[in-house]
């Protein structure tokens, strides 16, 4: 802005219940008490600017300034606050989304964890079926090598042969 002058100021909304909404600059008496001055109730704001005498007009500037610049604030964190609660609950979507997948791949894992059990469980059965077949062998081994061994090297029986003459 050029120096000395003020920066235009939006447009404030107009009350239609006849109540000055925020902003709106109060025509007649002044409220209650004026918390600056703790002047009492019934006290017109234009006795009170005429009573300041010539400053009054840029005390009034000022004070409207002020309440412009309190408005503009307001409005600016109420709009980032908005914008807050906006972030915020998309956040709290994706943590939801997110505590989903977490739960989708526990699941997961668990069933994985079960089919894993039963391979292993097959693995043992099969390794004691091969471990009773390898006994098996060695056992029916044994016992021809033992027969081998008291039969002169030969598997049959010499009682049952018959020699040539």
């Amino acid at each position: 802005t050029i120096a000395g002058t003020r920066p235009p100021t939006p447009a404030m909304p107009r009350s239609t219940t006849g109540v000055p909404m925020p902003g709106e600059r109060r025509r007649g008496r002044t409220p209650a008490a004026n918390p600056i001055t703790g002047d009492a109730a019934g006290v017109t704001s234009e006795a009170l600017l005429q009573a300041e005498g010539g400053t009054s007009t840029a005390m009034k500037d000022a004070s409207d300034e002020l309440l412009e610049d309190a408005l503009r604030t307001t409005a600016e964190t109420e709009q980032i606050g908005t914008q807050t609660l906006g972030q915020l609950r998309r956040q709290g979507e994706q943590l939801s989304a997110a505590q989903t997948h977490v739960q989708a791949t526990d699941e997961t894992v668990h069933e994985a964890r079960d089919v894993l059990k039963e391979i292993n469980r097959k693995i043992c059965r099969e390794k004691l079926w091969l471990w009773l077949i390898i006994l098996m062998l060695l056992a029916i081994d044994g016992l021809l090598a033992y027969r081998l061994a008291t039969n002169d090297g030969q598997l049959s029986s010499k009682k049952g042969s018959k020699k040539k003459v």
